[in-house]
C-alpha cells in the first residue's frame, strides 16, 4: 500500500508558506510514497521540489502539477510539463490543455462553497480521471460526502488531497495505492483515507496572503 498527497501547496503559491525542503521533509515524516505540488497557476514549485527530491536521492515521487483557475472553477493537472494559463479561458479549455500535455485531469474541492468548486455549475466532463473527494481544508464534511457521492455515480477515481499550505498539514489526506499511481488513477481503483485540518491553518494561509499582497508578492524571495 502506497499514500499519496496529491494537493500541497509551496510557497511559489501566494498563501502557502512550505518550502520545497520542508514539504519533502514531512512527506517523509508522514510515511508518503509521493507527492502532488500544485501551486496556483505554477509549476515552478513542483521542479523545485521535484530537482531537491532528485538532488538528494529522495524515495518520494514529485508529481508536476498546478491549481488552474479557470473561468468556471478550479482543476488541477497531475503530470504536466509546462504552465497552463488558464486566465479567460473554459473549465473545458483548460481540461483540454492538460489532456494535450497527456496529463491526469482531477478537480479539487468540487463542491465547496467558499472556494471555486468548477462542479458546483453543474459542469460535467468525460475527460475528468479523478475527484478529490477529501480535501483536509473542507470546513464542513457534507461536501467532501458531495464530492464522493458525484464520484461513485460518475464513476471516477477517488483522490485524496490535504491542500496543504502549512507545514503540518501535509499528509491530513492522501489517495491510496498498491501499484502506479497513473495507472490506478485511470483505472479508478484508488482509495482514500483523511482528516480534517484545524480550522486555524485556514487563518494562517489568509494572513499570509494579505501581508504578500502588501508588501508586493513579486519581491518575495522564494526560498527553497
Amino acid at each position: 500500500m502506497q499514500k499519496y498527497d496529491l494537493h500541497v501547496h509551496s510557497n511559489y503559491s501566494i498563501d502557502s508558506i512550505n518550502t520545497p525542503s520542508q514539504i519533502l521533509k514531512m512527506a517523509e515524516k508522514r510515511g508518503l510514497k509521493g507527492i502532488a505540488v500544485c501551486d496556483h497557476n505554477t509549476i515552478k514549485g513542483s521542479k523545485m521540489t521535484k530537482k531537491i527530491a532528485n538532488e538528494k536521492n529522495l524515495d518520494i515521487e514529485v508529481i508536476l502539477a498546478s491549481e488552474i483557475k479557470t473561468k468556471n472553477g478550479e482543476v488541477i493537472g497531475l503530470y504536466l510539463n509546462e504552465e497552463i494559463n488558464g486566465k479567460e479561458k473554459t473549465f473545458e479549455e483548460v481540461v483540454d490543455m492538460i489532456k494535450k500535455q497527456d496529463g491526469l485531469v482531477m478537480v479539487p474541492h468540487p463542491f465547496d462553497p467558499l472556494r471555486k468548486g468548477a462542479l458546483r455549475c453543474g459542469l460535467k466532463n468525460k475527460k475528468i480521471d479523478g475527484i478529490e473527494v477529501f480535501n483536509s481544508r473542507v470546513m464542513l464534511n457534507k461536501y467532501n460526502k458531495k464530492a464522493l457521492d458525484f464520484a461513485e455515480k460518475e464513476k471516477l477515481a477517488f483522490i485524496g488531497g490535504s491542500d496543504a499550505h502549512t507545514p503540518i498539514e501535509i499528509g491530513n489526506a492522501v489517495t491510496i495505492i498498491e501499484d502506479d499511481l497513473r495507472k490506478e488513477i485511470k483505472n479508478k481503483k484508488t482509495r482514500y483515507e483523511g482528516k480534517i485540518s484545524p480550522f486555524y491553518v485556514h487563518l494562517i494561509s489568509k494572513s499570509i496572503k494579505t501581508w504578500r499582497k502588501l508588501w508586493g508578492y513579486e519581491n518575495y524571495a522564494v526560498s527553497p
